[in-house]
């Protein structure tokens, strides 16, 4: 699609609408799909991979009794949405370990697959830099897009916690390798004013751009759509390995969600146009809001606010952090307007 043809696109396309599910929904999903067409929501994001532990029985990991198998909410879940056309997009939390089966997490941990602090404390996710974990995770994807009809595949935790690991021995050795140079004080070396902190810096930034790239090809393959939620500041995400200007630069996600959970409406569009300002028109930006979540609690007025502060700023579609009836009740109210593009 040429240059042209794709600003037009943009300029006449409807704004999209999803609604982030965290763990299902308590209540009669005939009745929420109601309000949720209504309301124009076009797209559901429902949590069915949480690190290593599916939201259905597996045959790659054991059960977990911190997240146990649910599939009725799930079936209930798709029945509806392919009544209404309202798309299905599993939302995957990368790397999280903190609900995995305790058994196995312990075996994680002695292998020494999971991250280290510069402190020494082992941290309840997985190495990104690992190959290991790398193939692990790409193969839970595999099953879950082999079990479910979707319509894409929703990345998130795909970064590092913040700026404090990883610093396992495995990095090291990787590192090392990769650089070339022999890092004989570690981690001093590689955290700030070590000599080889930038370039250490740089190497854990990439790592997470080839697991973004891995999994991007894996979910294209099966012919879905592929997008990630990321943090609105981008010197913040860089701090935690997360360069999405670079991703949308190499066209590895169809859409990127930023999580603007802001309290005004006047934060939220200083974000999305400063998010618009970094990456090239054709990268298609949703605005995440939390409009639900309880920290944040807002009016339905300012919550329409930030709908309309959102895309007025450029961003082409709203998503709402998450389902349950407090959202339900708000989203009749805040239904995206046209005339607001």
């Amino acid at each position: 699609m040429n240059a042209l043809l794709m600003e037009l696109v943009f300029m006449t396309a409807s704004p999209s609408h999803g609604v982030w599910v965290a763990q299902g929904y308590p209540g009669d999903w005939e009745s929420a799909a109601s309000v949720l067409t209504e309301a124009g929501v076009d797209h559901l994001l429902p949590c069915l991979l949480y690190g290593i532990t599916p939201a259905y029985p597996s045959n790659l990991v054991t059960d977990s009794r911190a997240f146990p198998p649910d599939t009725a909410w799930i079936d209930e879940m798709f029945s509806v949405c392919g009544e209404t056309g309202i798309e299905v997009h599993s939302w995957v939390v990368l790397w999280r370990v903190s609900r995995a089966d305790s058994l196995l997490a312990e075996e994680l941990a002695r292998e020494g697959r999971l991250q280290i602090t510069s402190g020494n404390d082992t941290l309840p996710w997985l190495c990104p830099t690992d190959p290991g974990n790398l193939e692990f995770q790409g193969a839970l994807l595999e099953e879950m897009m082999d079990r479910y009809n979707l319509d894409g595949v929703h990345l998130d935790y795909i970064r590092y916690p913040d700026g404090n690991s990883c610093f396992c021995e495995g990095c090291r050795a990787r590192f090392q390798q990769h650089s070339g140079h022999a890092v004989y004080r570690w981690p001093d070396d590689v955290l700030e004013n070590g000599p080889l902190h930038g370039e250490y810096t740089d190497w854990r930034v990439g790592r997470i751009t080839d697991a973004v790239s891995v999994f991007s090809r894996l979910v294209r393959a099966r012919g879905l759509s592929v997008s990630a939620a990321v943090f609105s500041n981008i010197n913040y995400g860089l701090d935690c390995g997360q360069d999405w200007v670079e991703w949308c630069g190499l066209g590895l996600l169809d859409r990127i969600y930023h999580m603007n959970y802001f309290g005004t409406a006047a934060e939220v569009e200083a974000a999305v146009r400063t998010q618009r300002s970094l990456l090239p028109r054709c990268c298609y930006i949703v605005s995440g809001l939390g409009s639900s979540i309880g920290s944040l609690a807002i009016s339905t007025e300012e919550a329409t606010l930030q709908v309309e502060a959102s895309l007025r700023a450029g961003a082409d579609g709203i998503c709402h952090f998450h389902l349950n009836t407090t959202l339900l009740r708000m989203l009749p109210l805040i239904r995206i307007r046209e005339s607001t593009r």
